[in-house]
């Protein structure tokens, strides 16, 4: 069993783990994405991002400042977003940690895919972003080879980054969560940070466990969900 989740856009440089340090597994393609980020200007960089002038400059210093094959940043305690605040990996126990790095995945247009603790240097590429003519979807077209042996994934990710695998998977498990009926981008990502954690502290390995979790309000709905859709809704 795999868990997939997205990367945050927003890096923090800050690296307080201790517990292990591995190496992403396909940093050679992501060296040679960095090596195309290298030779852009600002303008082109910004074409790429669509950003504002603030997040090109400093993202365009980040490539010329940080070498990527000296990684030191564990990319579970990196990645600055709200799933990951959610998720609070910095206060899991040793038991957990183990449980996440077997498990978790995380998606990543740079990197492919990242095993928690996988060491990292700040960066700012999205799996639907094209680079130098370059569809990142085409780069990492094989990357459900990481994940096609597993027998269910269950996908926390976003669509941008989770299309990129799910559809030649034989079984995947989309969790869902559902406020006022609709999908909800700030709720959903803290619930799907929220149900990592679920899943570490409890160290679920079969699917029909995860129908149980109901922190932040939520419940599983049997009337909305599917085999291969879980749909949590916000209790009233």
């Amino acid at each position: 069993m795999k868990i997939i989740i997205s990367p945050a856009k927003k890096i923090s440089a800050k690296n307080d783990f201790t517990f292990l340090n591995t190496l992403p597994k396909h940093q050679d393609r992501a060296v040679h994405l960095y090596d195309i980020l290298k030779k852009l200007t600002k303008d082109e960089l910004k074409a790429v991002y669509k950003a504002s002038d603030a997040i090109v400059t400093k993202s365009y210093d980040d490539i010329h400042n940080f070498d990527i094959n000296k990684g030191f940043l564990h990319a579970l305690l990196a990645y600055d977003g709200i799933q990951y605040q959610a998720m609070a990996p910095s206060v899991l126990d040793e038991d957990a940690l183990t449980y996440l790095n077997e498990h978790l995945r995380i998606l990543s247009g740079l990197y492919g895919a990242l095993s928690p603790f996988d060491l990292i240097i700040p960066y700012r590429l999205e799996m639907g972003q094209s680079l130098s003519g370059l569809d990142l979807y085409d780069f990492w077209s094989d990357l459900y080879k990481d994940f096609q042996d597993e027998d269910f994934v269950i996908d926390l990710a976003s669509n941008e980054y989770s299309k990129a695998i799910t559809p030649y998977l034989k079984r995947v498990i989309r969790v869902t969560f559902l406020n006022d009926g609709i999908i909800k981008a700030t709720y959903a990502k803290k619930a799907r940070g929220a149900m990592v954690r679920y899943l570490a502290q409890h160290k679920i390995s079969d699917p029909k466990a995860i129908v149980n979790f109901k922190d932040l309000h939520y419940h599983y709905s049997e009337e909305l969900s599917k085999a291969d859709e879980y749909v949590f809704v916000e209790e009233e």
